[in-house]
């Protein structure tokens, strides 16, 4: 679980969480509006938990 705090940066107002283990696939039209932006780190940092969790070697 990578947890994401509020910043001045992402524009998120309250703290939110990716889980590594709750990845799904989404069709773009769901998304309504944008929450926030992500720090290009902290998406990377995602990435890695994401790829750790499905055995896929960066």
């Amino acid at each position: 679980m990578i947890h994401i705090l509020p910043s001045s940066f992402n524009g998120i107002t309250k703290a939110v969480a990716a889980d590594a283990f709750q990845v799904k696939s989404l069709s773009v039209k769901r998304f309504k509006k944008r929450m926030g932006v992500l720090e290009p780190a902290l998406v990377q940092e995602i990435a890695a938990a994401i790829a750790l969790t499905v055995g896929y070697e960066i």
